[in-house]
C-alpha cells in the first residue's frame, strides 16, 4: 500500500420483566412468547447467508457467510456488518455446548499459532491467529496451492508484507493523523466526501492499510457487504475477521505495478519481488514513478527471508524488484 497504517463491535441482547415475578400466570405468559432454539451453533460449519443457529439460549441468522465466529460476541442488528444478526431469546431445551474450537489445524500453511506470535510479540491485540485462520476461510486458493513449500513461502510472503505495512501489527489505524482527512477520491462521485469525523474518513485500517473511497467500496462489494464499509469504515479497525478479510482480498485481487496480485506472483513463480511490486512497486521498486530508493524493499526482503527460514522453506528466486 502507499501509505503506512494502520471485528464488530458485538451486539448485545437485553431482556426486560415487569409484573408480579411470584405469579405463575405471568410465568406461564412469559414462556409461552420465548421462541424455540434453532439448530445449535459448531464452529466447525460454515454457515451460508440466511443460516439461523441458537447459542446459550439466543437465535442468531447469519448475515453472510461465516465460520468460527462466535454468534455471542460477534453479533448486532442488520446492517451492523457483524456476521451474526441477533434474532430471538429462544427457549423448549438446552443449547447443546458447540465442540470446542480447536488450534486451527496446529498451523495454517505451516504457521502455527506459536510461530505467529513469535513473529508479531508485540502486536495489537487486536490481531489474533485464529481471527486470521477465520478470515482466510474465505479465500480457499490462499495458502493452499497443494504445494506445500509454496504455500509456506506464499504466507511467509504475505506476513513479511504486512509485517511492513503496519509496524509489526501494532498499527491498526493509520499513524499519521494528519493525514486522515486526505484520503477523500473528491472527483469520485459514487462516494461522495462526507464529514471530517473520524468514522467518515478512509485512511489506512487493518494490517494492509486500506484506503481512500474506492477500495473501501471494492473491498465492501467483495465481502458481500454492499455499501456497510464505505458507509462505516471503522469496521476495519473494530472487527479483526473483517480487517483480516481486507488484507487477504487485497493479496489475492490487486494487480497494482506488477500487473498481477501479490497471489499470482507467488503461485506463478515470478517471486518474492513481485509482490512488492504488486503493494507498492511505484515507490519501492526500481523504475516507480515515486521511486524512494532500496531501502524499504530490503526491508520487506529481509522479513521474507527470515520467515522463509523459520518455516524450513528457500526464499525462491527473484528477491527484489
Amino acid at each position: 500500500m502507499n501509505t503506512l497504517v494502520a471485528g464488530l463491535m458485538g451486539g448485545s441482547l437485553l431482556a426486560c420483566g415487569g409484573g408480579d415475578t411470584s405469579s405463575p400466570a405471568s410465568t406461564t405468559a412469559l414462556l409461552a412468547t420465548t421462541a424455540v432454539c434453532y439448530a445449535a451453533w459448531s464452529p466447525a460449519t460454515a454457515y451460508s447467508g440466511g443460516a439461523t443457529v441458537s447459542y446459550n439460549g439466543v437465535n442468531y441468522r447469519a448475515a453472510y457467510w461465516t465460520q468460527g465466529n462466535n454468534p455471542s460476541t460477534n453479533s448486532g442488528p442488520v446492517n451492523s456488518g457483524q456476521p451474526w444478526i441477533t434474532d430471538s431469546v429462544c427457549g423448549g431445551g438446552t443449547t447443546p455446548t458447540p465442540t470446542p474450537t480447536p488450534d486451527p489445524s496446529g498451523s495454517f500453511a505451516g504457521l502455527s499459532k506459536a510461530q505467529f506470535e513469535a513473529w508479531f510479540p508485540s502486536r495489537s491485540s487486536f490481531y489474533q491467529y485464529a481471527d486470521f485462520v477465520a478470515a482466510a476461510a474465505y479465500y480457499p486458493s490462499f495458502g493452499k496451492s497443494g504445494n506445500a513449500t509454496l504455500d509456506k513461502q506464499e504466507v511467509a510472503a504475505f506476513f513479511a508484507n504486512l509485517q511492513h505495512e503496519s509496524d509489526n501489527l501494532k498499527a491498526v489505524r493509520e499513524y499519521n493523523t494528519a493525514n486522515w482527512p486526505l484520503y477523500c477520491d473528491v472527483n469520485w462521485v459514487q462516494v461522495p466526501c462526507k464529514s471530517n469525523n473520524v468514522g467518515d474518513q478512509y485512511f489506512g485500517r487493518g494490517p494492509i492499510q486500506i484506503s481512500w473511497t474506492s477500495n473501501y467500496r471494492s473491498l465492501g462489494n467483495a465481502m458481500g457487504l454492499g455499501e456497510q464499509l464505505v458507509n462505516n469504515p471503522e469496521l476495519l479497525a473494530t472487527n479483526a475477521t473483517i480487517a483480516w478479510r481486507s488484507a487477504i482480498w487485497y493479496w489475492m485481487t490487486q494487480p497494482g505495478r506488477a500487473g498481477r496480485s501479490a497471489h499470482d506472483s507467488m503461485v506463478g513463480g515470478y517471486g518474492f519481488g513481485q509482490t512488492i511490486n504488486a503493494i507498492n512497486g511505484n515507490r519501492e521498486c526500481v523504475g516507480g514513478t515515486a521511486y524512494q530508493g532500496p531501502a524499504q524493499m530490503q526491508t520487506r526482503v529481509n522479513y521474507y527471508t527470515t520467515f522463509t527460514q523459520n518455516l524450513g522453506v528457500p526464499t525462491g528466486p527473484n528477491l527484489s524488484c
